[in-house]
């Protein structure tokens, strides 16, 4: 008995760390791994970020309706509704918004009045996920529903 012992115990002695034949397979499990995650999350975050710019670009119309009802204009520029007009009466103008929200991508939202496609209100548009400015096509989020 003490013998079978003995030869245990100096296995695993010998046998204190992995073969390199074990380390490949396991970073060949991980990158297995890594190649079906990876996609997932990335296609998630696109669409993460473009749910927020819609969201912000919500926001944004909100607040230039609530400024067009009290000043009975719309804005003529976003930056008036992070800092109003004087009002009228002396009295503190009211802030539509704390400050100017970005894009999913941190990028500035385009805003034009009259719009080029609401003519009688306003157009507001993110770059999108290229970062450039294609007025409201190709992959720009905008305020209106584009026709594919």
């Amino acid at each position: 008995m003490s013998r079978v012992r003995q030869s245990l115990n100096f296995a695993s002695r010998q046998r204190r760390g992995f073969t390199l034949i074990e380390l490949l397979l396991v970073l060949i499990i991980l990158a297995v791994l890594a190649s079906v995650a990876v996609p997932i999350y990335t296609g998630r975050s696109k669409k993460a970020k473009i749910d927020a710019t819609k969201a912000s670009i919500s926001n944004i119309e909100t607040a230039i309706d609530t400024f067009e009802s009290e000043q009975g204009r719309f804005p003529e520029s976003l930056d008036e509704l992070v800092h109003p007009p004087e009002a009228q009466d002396g009295s503190q103008p009211t802030r539509y918004l704390k400050a100017l929200p970005t894009d999913g991508w941190g990028h500035p939202f385009f805003y034009k009045v009259p719009g080029n496609v609401n003519t009688d209100r306003y157009d507001i548009w993110s770059a999108g996920p290229n970062g450039i400015d294609e007025n409201g096509s190709g992959d720009d989020i905008t305020s209106w529903v584009k026709e594919n």
